[in-house]
């Protein structure tokens, strides 16, 4: 069984696409707001990689991934985000029109933990998922950001799988998911497509920070997973 969410999808999808051989591992997968198509954020990938050109100025920098050192995370976070009233922190205010508002999940303790853990990403990583968004394939990044299309091969994804979308995620927005779907039912590999929960503001981060996540999402999803297993597992 796998359980993905946002890049972890995507590498199930490439790997499934290069590796077929790997299905044989994996009897489902579980895909929490999945990346591959991300058509709906064109502008925003023209905008930081071709307008601003923002990896290529960083690289010519120095700078060869997207990193911030400790001291600058820290002044970061006690000083200019996280603000006591979510409204008034101007940081979240930003990623919301990204990933799309959600103040009643927002846990600013858990929030400001996760980050202070945050790792470098590669330029070459967020190019990637550009070069995806711009193009509106499913392409690898062989030939570079602005080289050839080449898209991933996902009929040979052959395990059963579960799509799960934020009603409110503006990143992997619900009509990229269904595009998604419509290549998974030509396969006969679509086993749902569904929100991941009721809550009607869920976007693409509570899948991870919402203060319910856990009567949201993993709860069910923990049953939803023992059933997928009871259906395709090992007798």
């Amino acid at each position: 069984m796998y359980v993905g969410y946002s890049m972890g999808t995507t590498s199930f999808f490439v790997t499934m696409s290069e590796r077929p051989e790997y299905n044989d591992k994996i009897i489902s997968f579980v895909a929490l707001a999945p990346a591959v198509y991300l058509s709906n954020i064109k502008l925003l990938a023209i905008t930081v990689l071709k307008t601003l050109e923002l990896p290529a100025r960083m690289r010519s920098q120095g700078m060869i991934s997207l990193t911030l050192r400790s001291d600058l995370l820290d002044l970061l976070i006690r000083n200019i985000c996280f603000q006591n009233k979510p409204e008034d922190d101007i940081c979240m205010r930003l990623v919301y029109m990204v990933v799309g508002e959600d103040l009643e999940q927002y846990d600013k303790e858990l929030t400001s933990v996760i980050l202070y853990r945050a790792q470098p990403v590669s330029w070459r990583q967020l190019e990637h998922f550009g070069k995806v968004a711009i193009t509106g394939v499913f392409t690898s990044w062989e030939d570079g950001l602005w080289g050839a299309v080449k898209p991933y091969n996902l009929s040979n994804v052959k395990v059963p799988v579960a799509l799960l979308y934020g009603k409110n995620d503006h990143l992997t927005d619900k009509s990229q998911i269904m595009r998604l779907a419509v290549k998974l039912n030509e396969t006969g590999m679509l086993e749902t497509v569904r929100p991941a929960c009721d809550w009607e503001k869920f976007n693409h981060l509570d899948f991870v920070f919402a203060r319910q996540v856990g009567t949201l999402l993993t709860k069910p999803l923990v049953d939803y997973i023992k059933t997928l297993f009871s259906k395709y597992g090992p007798p």
